[in-house]
């Protein structure tokens, strides 16, 4: 079967904030509509999936109806691995020896069909670099979303 694509939110590090060549990191979040009834239209579920593979992907806020979820990767062509950020943890301190790093971790993998996703989202991207952005706006254009 298809393996499982996830995106790796990329680590932030305070001094990259920093212009550099007039040029500051950038998050960008794209707020979309992708349909009129309660899930997404069926033609964009592909780009969907192509902007999770991108590597300025921070991933897709969004959700079913009534529930906002994050997602985080897909399955092939069927399953949106997801967050919900109404789960709650028991928070730890930092300072633990050793430190749980089970509270990081999700009990089971959460997934929904895509064509079960409300239709409005938003596309979330992390350019750390002017060329990143450039080739971050020539595969979005490619997509024609």
């Amino acid at each position: 079967g298809a393996r499982p694509r996830y995106m790796v939110p990329h680590a932030f590090d305070a001094s990259e904030a920093v212009a550099h060549d007039g040029w500051s990191p950038l998050v960008l979040l794209v707020p979309l509509v992708l349909g009129l009834g309660e899930q997404v239209n069926p033609l964009y579920i592909s780009q969907l999936r192509a902007t999770l593979g991108m590597p300025q992907s921070l991933g897709i806020v969004g959700g079913r109806p009534g529930s906002s979820l994050y997602f985080v990767g897909h399955r092939g062509e069927g399953a949106m691995f997801y967050l919900d950020p109404h789960t709650v943890q028991r928070a730890e301190a930092a300072a633990a020896e050793p430190f749980p790093v089970a509270s990081y971790h999700c009990e089971a993998v959460r997934h929904m069909p895509m064509a079960a996703m409300d239709p409005t989202v938003a596309l979330g991207f992390y350019c750390r670099t002017e060329a990143e952005f450039d080739t971050l706006a020539e595969a979005l254009e490619a997509l024609s979303l």
